[in-house]
């Protein structure tokens, strides 16, 4: 063991919780001190937003083919051994790769044959480091053929090294909620109804506007610590902005509606370095809407006479438009009110908006 080296390490991994750029340097050393090709630090949430992944910087930066890990399911228990037995795994357990795929499913694997593989990295370790509902952080090292799979001393180091990032993920943590207790502050300040959410889909910072909405329009919530929808697929779509804003940096905004009453969330990114996902990253900006504002005025008229009973060959009729169109505005009407058609529109006795007079 190189002492030097590894009270480096050490040190580093003990000041990681300060800052991304920190940890980048703790997970180089860690990948020398352990004689292992690359070190890495890995975050994966839902399916529908992308992982986040720190790696030793030389290797990250030569070689194109880890970039598409995301793209293969890199995060996927379904696809990724490794990141099925994290799933499960004990915090600390150290888990190995000839532990836990054979030869055959190396073959078979996409990972392997596509970025593991070819990039000379086939043997891999990790350590779960935190796990909070779908959430994981997870620590590791990947090896070259010619280096073998992670066992003796080297193992002991990187379970070492294992523990001391575990401490500094921990007060990472604790900053990152502080920081989202900084950013909803100053957003009350202004009567501004936002959550501040850090990378992992958990919510860190909430104004009292945001509370007071949450708490009575039924169509979102805070459950387990983050913002769930009540409709399955308004949460993907939910899921799936989060993760554009989180990839791109841009704005989006999702629309969900019940019955006459709507909600617009609008996602925006926050500046700031990622910092193991833990700070408020992601802010959400709640807007409680009429429906009625986000039908145009032909599809008022469409409302109207649905809520008549009238059938797509009448509204054509009495609107004057052909049967096609009178079935395409029929569709966004149900779509922009979250009805699932005609029988569930009356049904749920929905409050439209009266028809507009001539």
């Amino acid at each position: 063991m190189n002492s030097h080296l590894h009270q480096q390490t050490i040190t580093a991994f003990r000041g990681a919780g300060y800052g991304a750029g920190n940890w980048q340097t703790a997970i180089d050393l860690m990948a020398r001190a352990t004689g292992s090709r690359l070190g890495e630090l890995v975050g994966w949430f839902s399916p529908h937003r992308p992982p986040f992944r720190l790696m030793t910087r030389d290797i990250a930066d030569t070689d194109a083919r880890l970039a598409i890990w995301g793209d293969l399911g890199g995060a996927d228990p379904r696809i990724n051994p490794m990141i099925r037995a994290g799933v499960r795994a004990r915090p600390f357990q150290t888990l190995v790769d000839i532990d836990l795929i054979d030869s055959e499913e190396r073959k078979r694997n996409i990972l392997w044959n596509e970025v593991f593989d070819p990039c000379d990295i086939p043997h891999i370790a990790s350590v779960l480091l935190h796990r909070d509902s779908d959430a994981h952080l997870v620590v590791g090292v990947l090896r070259r053929r010619s280096q073998g799979p992670l066992v003796g001393e080297e193992r002991k180091l990187f379970e070492l090294y294992a523990r001391e990032a575990a401490t500094s993920a921990t007060f990472a943590r604790k900053l990152g909620e502080d920081s989202g207790k900084l950013v909803s502050g100053a957003l009350a300040a202004v009567g501004a109804a936002a959550i501040a959410l850090n990378r992992f889909g958990r919510v860190v910072g909430i104004t009292p506007a945001a509370e007071s909405i949450l708490a009575t329009n039924g169509m979102i919530a805070v459950a387990a610590g983050s913002p769930r929808c009540a409709r399955a697929p308004d949460q993907i779509r939910f899921e799936q902005a989060i993760g554009t804003v989180l990839a791109r940096h841009v704005q989006q905004q999702v629309v969900m509606a019940d019955g006459a009453r709507a909600m617009a969330l609008t996602v925006l990114p926050l500046p700031g370095e990622l910092d193991l996902g833990y700070n408020a990253c992601v802010l959400i900006v709640l807007e409680d809407v009429s429906a009625k504002l986000l039908l145009t005025p032909a599809e008022r008229e469409v409302l109207a006479l649905l809520q008549q009973g009238a059938r797509a060959d009448e509204i054509a009729r009495a609107r004057k438009v052909s049967r096609e169109t009178a079935r395409s505005q029929i569709k966004a009407v149900y779509a922009k009110l979250g009805r699932r058609g005609q029988v569930d529109l009356l049904r749920q006795n929905t409050a439209g908006p009266e028809r507009p007079s001539d």
